[in-house]
């Protein structure tokens, strides 16, 4: 899928790709459930300043 995306800390490490650890399949642009939970997750890996309703409204279209 298109984009390739990462999350990466104040040095330049990676914390989180788009592509999923199980199949290393990039999610590209998430549209499947498993690839905006993996968003999802990926947001949670590397955003200290979001709130968990934050990121679920950003990934899933939702509202906790």
């Amino acid at each position: 899928g298109i984009p390739w995306t990462a999350i990466l800390n104040a040095d330049g490490d990676i914390l989180a790709t788009s592509n999923m650890p199980d199949t290393g399949e990039n999610i590209g642009f998430p549209s499947s459930e498993k690839g905006r939970e993996h968003f999802a997750n990926m947001l949670r890996s590397g955003a200290n300043r979001m709130t968990e309703d934050e990121i679920v409204g950003l990934a899933l279209g939702e509202q906790e």
